[in-house]
């Protein structure tokens, strides 16, 4: 929401808004403009004199219809949409626009996308669903007919989009609580690619994905593959790993095109980047520009972000919440050869943890130490039996010899573990809830 209200700002819409509490993301908004109340009211809707105060009320599916200020948008009869309609008005004006989609590593690809296409001097549009650490934002309105932004397919909103070249980096069995089955995510996805303009659209697919690569043979539209494992347009080879990133060789069928050099870990990162730089070839810029960009690229905030290094030990925090998430980023963890990976897991959601319970028993394999905490509800309802607890009981029976904790309130997690952390540990709290808090609670006791 926050990088769509930036951008309809920085287009001359006058912008208001509510949230539950202050934030930095508030503040922003505020100091460009924004007119935002703490708490909701449907007076928020309402001038001095009782008439409204806006044109239209954007909400997201996060926003129940019970909400005070949708109750009073709809008594009003004002306009209500959804934040995709806005998306979708920026995205499918641009004749370059271009969505990123999958399951994961949406934020990542579209950071990356909008970085090297920045430092180019294309001046591109972008749109981020969180923050960039090197661009500094979420949302920049550029110039260009260059457009990247982030496809959300968590609610299905994604098909309103109609870009001219779509990346999807994976399709996996997240969000089950809207669509049921996967079968039904799958063919989402198959709609979303049928969106493309059958002559001149172009989609670039990761052929590491099974399902993704299954559902490339059922379209008919012109398709750019990438991948490590499997058979691609475009592969990465020869990577190695170092404690300060991942190297490798790109390779374009069978001619060898360079080398790139990564801040960022993880084989996903490898993948996020060969989509990144298949889309920069494409806009025309030269490879040597390409890998100086990714060579300083350190990724957006709550993605491996590090939030200190205290007398040697390394805290770091990730929003991964879904089981495959999860473990890609703990390989990635461990590939830094640290001493130890000490991980703190908030879940997310009671339907996500009781629909996918047994991928988790098996998510937390390169941990040496897990910490569990209880579900962060994210406005759900519990559901009866699912809790923090259920998580713990299964990777207990596939990690009999780990290290593994439950500390109910996650409010209590830093104090509990600050006498068992060593020198040379690499801590990682992960989650989309509140988790990363206790990360920086830790560096305070350390700091102590």
């Amino acid at each position: 929401m926050c990088p769509l209200a930036q951008m309809l700002i920085e287009s001359g819409y006058k912008i208001s808004g509510s949230d539950c509490s202050d934030s930095a993301n508030v503040k922003m908004l505020r100091n460009i403009g924004a007119k935002i109340y703490i708490g909701q009211d449907g007076k928020n809707l309402l001038n001095s004199d009782g008439t409204p105060s806006c044109d239209a009320v954007v909400y997201s599916t996060a926003i129940p219809k019970t909400n005070p200020e949708m109750v009073k948008a709809n008594e009003l009869k004002i306009p209500i949409l959804h934040r995709s309609d806005i998306n979708a008005f920026f995205v499918n004006a641009k004749n370059k626009g271009i969505a990123v989609a999958g399951s994961h590593g949406k934020t990542t690809t579209t950071s990356m996308i909008g970085f090297i296409l920045h430092e180019a001097g294309i001046d591109p549009s972008i749109i981020i669903g969180g923050i960039s650490t090197d661009l500094g934002t979420g949302a920049i309105l550029g110039k260009s007919d260059y457009l990247v932004s982030e496809a959300d397919e968590s609610d299905g909103t994604f098909l309103k989009l109609k870009p001219a070249i779509e990346v999807i980096t994976n399709v996996e069995d997240d969000h089950l609580d809207y669509y049921g089955t996967v079968e039904k995510i799958q063919e989402a996805f198959k709609q979303f690619l049928e969106n493309l303009d059958q002559e001149n659209g172009l989609a670039i697919l990761c052929y590491d994905n099974e399902p993704l690569h299954k559902i490339a043979k059922e379209i008919n539209r012109k398709i750019i593959s990438y991948g490590i494992d499997n058979e691609a347009d475009f592969m990465a080879k020869n990577i190695n790993t170092s404690v300060e990133g991942i190297s490798f060789d790109i390779f374009n069928k069978d001619k060898n095109i360079g080398r790139i050099k990564l801040n960022l870990h993880g084989r996903h990162n490898v993948l996020n980047s060969l989509a990144a730089i298949i889309i920069s070839l494409k806009a025309g810029i030269e490879f040597n520009k390409i890998a100086e960009a990714l060579s300083k690229f350190h990724g957006a905030k709550r993605r491996f972000q590090t939030k200190g290094n205290i007398k040697n030990i390394w805290i770091v925090d990730d929003y991964g919440h879904h089981p495959s998430e999860i473990k890609a980023t703990l390989k990635a963890a461990h590939e830094t050869n640290r001493k130890r990976v000490v991980c703190i897991f908030q879940p997310h959601r009671y339907s996500r943890t009781k629909l996918l319970l047994k991928q988790f028993g098996s998510a937390f394999v390169d941990a040496d130490v897990l910490v569990l905490t209880d579900v962060y509800s994210a406005g759900e309802k519990k559901i009866e039996g699912i809790d923090g607890e259920s998580i713990v009981k299964e990777v207990k029976e596939n990690n009999k010899n780990k290290e593994i904790y439950y500390v109910k309130e996650r409010e209590k997690i830093a104090e509990f573990l600050l006498d068992k952390i060593k020198e040379d540990d690499l801590i990682i709290t992960m989650g989309a809830g509140d988790g990363y808090k206790t990360g920086e609670e830790l560096i305070e006791l350390l700091k102590k």
